[in-house]
C-alpha cells in the first residue's frame, strides 16, 4: 500500500529501494537505455548460437513425436505476458500503482504458464535426450526455459518496486525495461519455436 512518506534521495540507499520515485535526468535515460541495448544485444549471442548448433547437429530433421502445440502455447502464453507488461507501462505513465500490480499480476502468471509448457516435453520423456534431434531439443528448451524464468524474476522485480512506492511515480524506467526484456524473450522464443519444430 502507497504511504504519504517521501523518500530523502540525497541518501543513496533510498534512490535503491525507491527507484519509481527519483526523477530520472536526460543523461540517466540514455545511460540506461544505452546499458539495457548492450545487455539485449549480449544475451542474443545465445540464439546465434543454437541456430548452429542446431544444423551441425541434427540438420532440419524434426522427431514426428515434438509436440509443436505445447511450443506454440508456450509463445502464446508469453506474448499475453508482453501485453500485459506493456499495459502496466501505460498504468506508470498514469501514475496507476493498483493497475500496475494487477496487470503485472496476470503477467507472472503467463510466464509460469509458459515455462510449464516449454518444459513439460523435458519432463514427460517424449524425446529420447540421447538421439540427435533430443540432444539439440533439450540444449534449445533449456535456454528458453532459462530466459522464462528471467523474465518471471524481472516481472516480480518490478512488482516489488510498486508496492514499496511511497508516493507517487516520478518515472516508469523500471517498468519500460521490464516490458522491454518481456518482448525480447517473446522474440527469442518465437525464434526458438521456428528453430526446434519447423525449420
Amino acid at each position: 500500500m502507497s504511504t504519504n512518506i517521501e523518500p530523502n534521495f540525497e541518501n543513496p540507499t533510498e534512490r535503491v529501494l525507491y527507484p519509481m520515485q527519483y526523477e530520472l535526468d536526460k543523461e540517466e535515460q540514455m545511460r540506461l537505455r544505452g546499458g539495457l541495448t548492450l545487455w539485449l544485444i549480449s544475451m542474443s549471442i545465445p540464439m546465434v548460437l543454437l541456430y548452429e548448433l542446431r544444423y551441425v547437429i541434427s540438420g532440419k530433421y524434426v522427431a514426428p513425436n515434438a509436440n509443436w502445440l505445447l511450443g506454440l502455447l508456450g509463445l502464446v502464453a508469453m506474448v499475453i505476458a508482453g501485453l500485459l507488461t506493456s499495459a502496466a507501462v501505460r498504468s506508470a505513465k498514469r501514475h496507476n500503482q493498483r493497475a500496475i500490480l494487477i496487470q503485472t499480476g496476470w503477467a507472472f502468471w503467463f510466464a509460469l504458464a509458459a515455462m510449464v509448457l516449454v518444459g513439460w516435453q523435458v519432463c514427460d520423456r517424449t524425446i529420447n535426450p540421447i538421439s540427435h534431434f533430443g540432444e539439440m531439443f533439450f540444449v534449445c528448451q533449456g535456454t528458453g526455459a532459462f530466459y522464462i524464468l528471467t523474465t518471471i524474476i524481472a516481472v516480480l522485480a518490478l512488482r516489488g518496486r510498486v508496492k514499496r512506492l511511497a508516493g507517487s511515480i516520478k518515472n516508469y524506467w523500471g517498468a519500460s525495461a521490464t516490458n522491454a526484456f518481456v518482448w525480447y524473450v517473446c522474440v527469442f522464443w518465437a525464434l526458438l519455436y521456428l528453430l526446434i519444430y519447423w525449420l
